[in-house]
């Protein structure tokens, strides 16, 4: 059987009719009442692209993913003044002396915990807490 050229209308090369891919970019080509594989299915290269689109984002996503787990992005590493959380942690204590809940907390969560300990444990999450 002798080989008959074809040309593929995805990548415009030669390829031959026996194979039922084209030889050079993998398109499927899709043969004709006269046995000749003369055509290629338009959609399925369409495919190939919207397949390799797909892979591409979801290779972002995943490497984005990584990158954020890598860097711990949920920790604050704000360096934070000592000065500043004592002042934070003296208008605590001031709040608690003020509500009647001094040295001892007396209302949940904190009940039973000295009031300094808890002001202090607040503002070291934030300085403004108080």
């Amino acid at each position: 059987m002798k080989l008959k050229p074809v040309i593929c209308p995805v990548c415009k090369k030669h390829t031959f009719d026996k194979y039922p891919e084209c030889l050079s970019c993998g398109s499927k080509l899709k043969s004709t009442s006269f046995g000749i594989n003369s055509n290629l299915s338009k959609s399925s290269h369409f495919y190939q692209q919207v397949s390799w689109l797909e892979s591409l984002i979801y290779l972002i996503v995943i490497a984005g993913f990584i990158y954020w787990k890598a860097n711990d992005f949920s920790s604050t590493s704000t360096v934070v003044n000592p000065n500043e959380v004592q002042a934070c942690v003296s208008r605590g204590v001031k709040y608690f002396k003020e509500i009647g809940s001094y040295p001892v907390l007396v209302s949940e969560p904190n009940a039973g915990r000295r009031a300094e300990d808890v002001a202090r444990e607040r503002c070291n999450r934030g300085i403004h807490a108080f």
